[in-house]
């Protein structure tokens, strides 16, 4: 297991860094460059198991607070995963799109996403 920690640049920054590929050898910055999407702020649909504990889409506000349960739920899914004996987690297209659209939605009119 190998785990970054990327320090604080909003939204992309961090991850923007580092040569993160996905399945076909897919580039994350130029994926996102197309359409920023993720599952829960957490995965990206393309990129199995990658999971980011302050992704784009998490939350804005107190990211402590926040990280705290992204990692409780990253740590639960290893650990069903590992119960079960799955060594592949990626999340389905649909999913992806349906909480990307949810987050647009949520942040109309909020005065962070005002440009």
């Amino acid at each position: 297991m190998i785990v970054y920690a990327t320090g604080f640049d909003a939204i992309t920054g961090s991850f923007d860094r580092i040569d993160i590929r996905g399945e076909g050898g897919v580039n994350l910055s130029e994926k996102w460059r197309a359409a920023l999407e993720t599952f829960l702020g957490i995965m990206v649909a393309g990129f199995p198991n990658m999971a980011m504990c302050i992704g784009p889409h998490t939350a804005l506000g107190n990211i402590p607070r926040s990280a705290e349960y992204n990692v409780l739920w990253v740590t639960n899914l290893i650990r069903y995963m590992r119960q079960h004996d799955y060594t592949y987690d990626a999340p389905r297209q649909e999913a992806v799109e349906e909480w990307t659209n949810f987050v647009v939605k949520a942040g109309e009119g909020l005065l962070s996403n005002d440009s």
